[in-house]
């Protein structure tokens, strides 16, 4: 078992089950208020995050929490099928697959690779807020550092980059801090509010996975597009001579004048 998360707030009651139930009667509602100031200090976070990421199409409290036990279990595949197996690695045959072996799909290969990734994430996540008592924790290192991994194993093309370790914290954090305390086991609010470690581990993957998604933070970690160049020949086989709009290099090639990338042209605003 893991060890317990010191959260420094007093868990979820039923009176905050009761009025989560309330404003779940109407989310767009309760998403103004918060907007407008007027809704107070936002519990409830782990859910109303997920929702409005989009996570649910459940429009119920018993629809969203099998949906978000279904996420749970999701996550759960998806860390055992990260993992290389030593008797999957032994069973290899051994003049084909070995650690130096140049082959494709080397088993050896993607488990040097996984524990290169391993030990990069845990560099950072180390680090991560480590002047608070939350992240003194050992089990929520280990658990952030889950999460990012399988994050980064389903998105190769990226795979991690510094400062994700801070967004995955702060999710990490918020839903430490929203456990249930009460004594209603069985209802939606306590099964969505679980204080289990391996539940608050796979809904942070969860909200990480939306905001990196839906929330479209993934681009902020994209590298800069490489810029394109036109062809410097004409249609006459020559070079262009100098005009308007760029300049002319020591060879003759024109320069093209581009013009800067900005915010808006990303889709991030203005």
């Amino acid at each position: 078992t893991e060890e317990d998360i010191a959260c420094g707030s007093a868990p979820l009651s039923d009176a905050d089950a009761d009025q989560w139930l309330a404003d779940t009667k109407n989310p767009q509602q309760y998403a103004q208020q918060l907007l407008g100031g007027s809704g107070g200090f936002a519990k409830c976070r782990r859910f109303w995050w997920a929702h409005f990421l989009g996570c649910f199409k459940g429009t119920d409290p018993e629809g969203w929490a099998s949906e978000v036990e279904g996420l749970r279990e999701r996550y759960q595949k998806l860390i055992e099928k990260n993992k290389v197996k030593k008797t999957s690695l032994t069973a290899l045959d051994p003049n084909v697959f070995h650690p130096l072996a140049n082959v494709a799909h080397n088993p050896w290969a993607v488990k040097h690779e996984s524990e290169e990734l391993m030990n990069e994430i845990w560099k950072d996540v180390e680090r991560t807020f480590s002047e608070r008592d939350f992240f003194q924790s050992e089990a929520v290192r280990r658990g952030m550092q889950r999460v990012l991994f399988t994050w980064c194993k389903q998105h190769s093309e990226l795979s991690y980059r510094q400062g994700m370790n801070e967004i995955v914290g702060v999710i990490f954090e918020m839903i430490g801090r929203e456990q249930y305390g009460g004594l209603a086991f069985s209802n939606p609010f306590a099964r969505i509010f679980s204080g289990t470690f391996e539940h608050i581990e796979a809904d942070a993957f969860t909200i990480f996975e939306a905001l990196m998604g839906t929330g479209k933070l993934k681009l902020m970690f994209m590298p800069a597009p490489t810029p394109r160049r036109t062809s410097g020949v004409t249609a006459s086989g020559g070079l262009p001579s100098s005009s308007s709009g760029g300049g002319t290099s020591a060879g003759g090639v024109r320069s093209i004048a581009r013009k800067p990338i900005s915010a808006a042209s990303l889709g991030l605003g203005g």
